[in-house]
């Protein structure tokens, strides 16, 4: 069965329209973005050098859609202890962009708060609980659980029926260029968070470099 963690969401008296606050995670929540080349690549390499990319990149894109759990994605590697690794490669990572919890506490009593993210299932679940944030959620869809990965529309189009809204009452917050256009294409309100200093060419409605930057972008949509 998914995994969609739908926690009690108290009705709130909002007059905004905007409702709903769709965030990434990997160069959002995580302050490194492309997980797999910045991340799973390196951490494998040091251990299994003669592994080839393009190997991790099959693995890692067939556990990310719920094809392979993660146990058999380590094996598949080559990795005997399969449990061992996977703990071993959460426990480096070390990248969690902790002004996201200054920023869910100011947005709580205005706005319901979702994570749309591509990862694997088990990783994904286990960083959140790791940095103690699945309660800062309403809502929780994961690749790896739902078979779809952004920018697929089926991934956009489970979240609007899970959280029973239309798209121009959403705003999207993604790293990735594609991601943000296929949000846009189907309605949602789009901003895009980069760590850099330069704008680059134009592929949301904003683009932010932090959380402060954000909570101010949306707080104009409200």
């Amino acid at each position: 069965m998914n995994f969609i963690f739908n926690r009690y969401l108290p009705q709130l008296e909002m007059e905004n329209k905007l409702k709903w606050i769709v965030l990434d995670a990997w160069g959002v929540i995580y302050k490194i973005g492309q997980l797999v080349d910045n991340i799973l690549i390196p951490y494998i390499k040091r251990s299994k050098p003669e592994i080839n990319d393009l190997k991790i990149y099959q693995e890692y894109y067939r556990a990310s859609k719920g094809i392979i759990d993660s146990q058999v994605f380590w094996k598949n590697l080559g990795f005997k202890d399969p449990e061992k690794i996977e703990n071993d490669y959460i426990s480096k990572i070390d990248c969690f962009n902790y002004s996201f919890i200054d920023f869910t506490n100011k947005i709580k009593n205005k706005f319901r708060l979702t994570l749309l993210t591509n990862d694997v299932e088990a990783w994904a679940k286990k960083l959140l609980k790791k940095f103690q944030i699945f309660v800062r959620f309403d809502l929780i869809v994961i690749s790896g659980e739902i078979g779809y990965r952004k920018p697929e529309k089926e991934m956009y189009e489970i979240l609007l029926s899970k959280i029973q809204e239309i798209p121009s009452n959403c705003v999207f917050i993604d790293d990735t260029m594609k991601n943000i256009v296929a949000a846009s294409e189907l309605g949602f309100k789009t901003i895009r968070f980069i760590n850099r200093d330069s704008k680059i060419t134009f592929c949301s409605e904003f683009e932010v470099n932090n959380f402060n930057e954000l909570l101010e972008v949306i707080n104009n949509f409200s």
